[in-house]
This record gives structure tokens, C-alpha cells and sequence, in this order.
């Protein structure tokens, strides 16, 4: 196969991340496959449940907001994801458990991130804004796409072994019916690049409690795991959508303390996110492409954290890689 190398580099850095997610999928289903496990699809098995992670080290509340609008609409949403309530909302979480969703902060991410967080993520250990600069990334569509690659992960849950987790926001181009299961009732759902952590089979999150050993996650109801032959059942006899269920491979591991440490750290900004942004389909919306999921939940959570998304889309993150005035 013949591949055109683009000059515009922006279109080789998507490449190049292509390329290591379709190294990721090869290695998960082309090459020999592990023993059996439970949580292998087309298995008609359970794929288990997960501990709960649940510690208060969370990074210290933001600041409220100033202007009396903000301030209403922030605790709009508080009340939202206090009562489970569907639809859109965000809100920063003080408390570190299972269901909670981690957001990057670019801050760290674009000022080059430390070497275990490039490989974890797949992302060029030369990360930045500066780099960007270079292919004239200017428009909304490179920021857009920058924002894209800024990890988003949902929290599952934590053990003696570590703590586990599934980016959300990393699709690796294949649909469930490229695989080799059986896809029935799934063939054109997206394969997600749950992370670099070797597992063997492949994840769901989904909003159906009947699920047999599905575990529910957050509050309002999203459901990890369960059975893969009965989820196939639901959607094509008894009228589930194919939509509420989101799939995975592989997953995003942290060893003892290690998840602790990017908290303490200010890695991430941890937050209950609706199951409705979470599952929300984030493909080509016509001409444009969907809003992407790093960028609607920071707008979701307001305050500080809209700052923070507006530093990226109107001043091109200047403040975090310390190139003043210069254009990136």
C-alpha cells in the first residue's frame, strides 16, 4: 500500500497517530489471541465486575464564579448531577472513584508531557503548542483536533494492583463488525483505544441495568460490562439502541499510588459527566466536525474550567508553553 505523505503537518501528526492506534488494534486481534477470558466478546460470558476506587485526594474545589450567570448555571448543574438527571452536564468532583471522569489539563499535556504520560496516552513525547505552530495550526478545525488528542478517561475502578480506566476519546477508525465476533446488533458501532494496558478481549459501557453483572459507574446510570449475547438480544428483539453502548479495546492503567500522584500533581481535573456527554456520538456532524468531548465538558463545568478551554481555542495556550506574544 502506498501511503501520501501530506506536507501539511498537521495531517502527519494524525497519521502518525493513526498509525500507533492501528499498531494497538493489530496487536489486540491480528496477532495470536491470549487464552480465552471472560471478558472476550462472542464469548456469550460476563466480563466481570471492579473494584471501587473512592478517596477524597482530589485536587481543592476552583474558585467560584464572579458573574451572578455563571454562578446560577454552575449550580444548575450541581443539583443536575446531585439528582442523576439526564442530559447535558459537568461538574468538577472533589472525590476520586469509579465513574468519575479524568480531564487532562493542558497545562501540563502542551508543555511537553512527562514521558510516562506520552506513552500511556500514545502521544509525541514533543507535544505542544509549539508544535502545532509549525503546520499553521490556527484554524478551529487544528484546535479542534489538538483538543481531540487531550485524554479524556472514565474511571472503573482500583485494586491492589492499580487503578484502571477507558479513554473515551480515542477512536481507532474500525467499527464493531470488523472485528471477528459476532457483531450482530453492533456492526457499525466505533471501536474505542481504551489505553496502552493489555487485556485481553474487548470493554462496553452502556445505559442498560437488565444487563446480567452489569455494574453501574456513575449516578445516572452508566452501566460497565455484562452479558455481550444478551446486550445483542436487547438491541435486536427488544428495541435497545445501538447508540447507548460504547466499545472499547485495550485500557488505561495506573500501578499503586501512581493516579494518586497525577492528582497531587494537578494532571487532571476529576468530574461527574452525564452518561449523555459521555455516550453522546462525536463522528462528522455534516460538513463540520462534532464538538469534541475535552472541549463540551470543560464548557459544561464552567467557571475556571471555561477559562481554561477558552486559553486553548482563543489564545492558542500561550500561558502553558511560555511563547508570549509569539504566534502558535
Amino acid at each position: 500500500m502506498v501511503v501520501q505523505w501530506h506536507t501539511n503537518g498537521q495531517q502527519r501528526l494524525l497519521l502518525l497517530l493513526s498509525l500507533l492506534l492501528l499498531a494497538r488494534i493489530a496487536h489486540a486481534f491480528l496477532l495470536p489471541a491470549p487464552s480465552p477470558s471472560p471478558s472476550r466478546l462472542g464469548s456469550g460470558e460476563d466480563q466481570g465486575d471492579f473494584d471501587t476506587l473512592d478517596s477524597d485526594d482530589g485536587n481543592d474545589p476552583p474558585a467560584a464564579p464572579s458573574d451572578m450567570l455563571a454562578r446560577i448555571m454552575q449550580g444548575a448543574q450541581q443539583r443536575r448531577a446531585s439528582s442523576g438527571e439526564g442530559g447535558d452536564w459537568a461538574v468538577y468532583s472533589s472525590a476520586l472513584r469509579g465513574g468519575v471522569v479524568l480531564v487532562a489539563n493542558p497545562a501540563v499535556f502542551l508543555a511537553g508531557p512527562p514521558a510516562g504520560l506520552a506513552s500511556r496516552f500514545l502521544l509525541p513525547s514533543d507535544l505542544s503548542l509549539g508544535l502545532f505552530s509549525s503546520f499553521g495550526g490556527e484554524s478551529q478545525q487544528a484546535i479542534d483536533n489538538l483538543a481531540n488528542i487531550l485524554p479524556v478517561v472514565l474511571l472503573l475502578g482500583s485494586g491492589s494492583g492499580g487503578t484502571s480506566g477507558l479513554v473515551l476519546n480515542r477512536r481507532t477508525g474500525y467499527l464493531v463488525g470488523d472485528l471477528n465476533v459476532d457483531s450482530s446488533g453492533f456492526k457499525i458501532q466505533p471501536v474505542h483505544l481504551g489505553g496502552t494496558g493489555e487485556s485481553d478481549g474487548i470493554f462496553m459501557v452502556h445505559t442498560y441495568p437488565e444487563l446480567e453483572r452489569a455494574t453501574q459507574v456513575t449516578n445516572d446510570g452508566l452501566f460497565f460490562g455484562g452479558n455481550y449475547t444478551a446486550a445483542q438480544e436487547l438491541v435486536r428483539e427488544q428495541g435497545a439502541s445501538s447508540s447507548r453502548f460504547k466499545f472499547f479495546i485495550q485500557q488505561t492503567l495506573w500501578a499503586p499510588g501512581e493516579l494518586k500522584r497525577e492528582i497531587e500533581d494537578k494532571v487532571w481535573y476529576p468530574a461527574q459527566v452525564s452518561k449523555d456527554v459521555i455516550l453522546k456520538n462525536r463522528g462528522r456532524e455534516g460538513p463540520k466536525m462534532a464538538k469534541p468531548l475535552w472541549t463540551e465538558v470543560l464548557e459544561l463545568m464552567g467557571g475556571s474550567f471555561l477559562e481554561i478551554k477558552k486559553e486553548l481555542y482563543e489564545n492558542k495556550g500561550r500561558r502553558w508553553t511560555g511563547e508570549g506574544d509569539e504566534e502558535v
